[in-house]
C-alpha cells in the first residue's frame, strides 16, 4: 500500500478507481505506479461518450458494474485528484483528461483513504467502503462495502456488501 495524505486541492475531487494488479486498465491502458504521478488519457475526446479518458467514480459512488476489476481479490484500488472543471458525468462514473495518483493499494485501504481526505465522500455509498455506526445511528456503503450499525441502527450495504445492524436495528 502505497498513500500521501492531506494533498487534495481547493477546486479539485477525490475519484476512486480500480484496476488489474498489474495496474492496467480497459484497452491495456498502464496506470502508474507511483503517488504523485500525473496521468493523461492519450486518447482524450471531451464528449459525454464512454472512452477516451480516464474514468472513476466521483467520491466514490457510482455503478460498481462500470468497473471490470471491482470484484477482484487482487484489484489495485486507485484514488486519484481531478480538477471539477475537468470532469463530464457518464452516469454511474466520470471521465477526465489527467488527474494526479493520490494512493494505490487494496479496497480498504483506497476507501479508507478516500474518506479521510474527501468530505464529499461521507453522504454518498462509497464502493467497496467498511464503516460502523453506533447506536441508533446510520451507516451506507455502496457496492462490495461492510456496513455495521449499533442497537436501533441502520446499516446499508449495495451489490455483494453486507449489512449487520444490533437488536433493533435494521439491515
Amino acid at each position: 500500500m502505497t498513500t500521501k495524505a492531506k494533498t487534495k486541492k481547493q477546486g479539485t475531487a477525490l475519484i476512486l478507481r480500480t484496476c488489474s494488479a498489474d495496474l492496467t486498465s480497459h484497452g491495456g491502458f498502464q496506470w502508474p505506479d507511483k503517488i504523485g504521478a500525473v496521468v493523461e488519457a492519450p486518447d482524450w475526446k471531451k464528449d459525454n461518450k464512454c472512452g477516451h479518458g480516464l474514468h472513476g467514480w466521483l467520491f466514490g459512488q457510482g455503478d460498481h458494474d462500470c468497473s471490470s476489476t471491482v470484484g477482484d481479490a487482487d484489484a489495485k484500488w486507485l484514488v486519484v485528484e481531478v480538477g471539477l472543471s475537468d470532469l463530464i458525468a457518464l452516469g454511474g462514473k466520470v471521465k477526465f483528461p489527467r488527474c494526479t495518483v493520490r494512493h494505490i493499494g487494496d479496497k480498504a485501504s483506497a476507501t479508507q483513504f478516500l474518506i479521510a481526505n474527501e468530505p464529499r465522500a461521507a453522504g454518498v455509498a462509497v464502493i467497496g467502503a467498511t464503516l460502523q455506526a453506533g447506536d441508533k445511528e446510520l451507516c451506507q456503503v455502496g457496492a462490495y462495502g461492510t456496513a455495521t450499525a449499533g442497537y436501533w441502527g441502520t446499516a446499508t450495504a449495495g451489490y455483494k456488501g453486507t449489512a449487520t445492524a444490533g437488536d433493533a436495528g435494521t439491515a
